[in-house]
């Protein structure tokens, strides 16, 4: 779904199952303007386009909790974050899948910190979904076949160690 608050765009998502099961997370993103993403704190890439999404796969140690914080931009015009996500587990056991929806959050300033997974979003609002994969004004999406490299922090988003994406 298309999550669309104005101007700067802090989103943070949390998945928290207990038990250490998780040791991949795929990624397929797209925003308009821009964005930076991290998980579990680690910077894993960036991108400027709402027309071609970028598809990452991050490798981590075995983890129970799964944190990501996107850092969004809007020159003018709408703005939407449209992403999808599906963590693995080593055996592919009824692996989850979620996207950026109404249950994210989102905040207008660039609070310190907010890539750290034990940051505290809870007095954030929630966004507000626009629509779903091929809304207007946007449109279609396309969907690349390869993974897209790590790359640096888009202006203005923070900068982190890096994340082990694979390529």
């Amino acid at each position: 779904d298309l999550t669309c608050p104005r101007v700067h765009v802090l989103s943070a998502r949390q998945l928290d199952f207990g038990t250490p099961i998780f040791v991949q997370l795929k990624i397929l993103i797209a925003t308009d303007n821009a964005f930076t993403i991290y998980v579990n704190g680690l910077l894993v890439g960036s991108g400027e386009s709402s027309a071609v999404a970028k598809r990452y796969v991050v490798n981590f140690p075995l983890t129970s909790r799964v944190v990501i914080a996107i850092y969004a931009t809007n020159n003018e015009g709408p703005a939407g974050v449209l992403a999808a996500f599906m963590p693995v587990t080593p055996d592919c056991w009824d692996n989850p899948h979620f996207v950026t929806d109404s249950s994210w959050k989102y905040n207008l300033q660039t609070p310190a910190g907010f890539i750290d997974p034990d940051f505290d979003d809870s007095a954030w609002p929630l966004a507000v979904t626009e629509g779903g994969f091929g809304a207007a004004p946007w449109g279609q999406t396309t969907v690349p076949t390869t993974n897209s490299p790590q790359s640096p922090p888009a202006h203005g988003a923070p900068n982190a160690p890096p994340a082990e994406v694979v390529t």
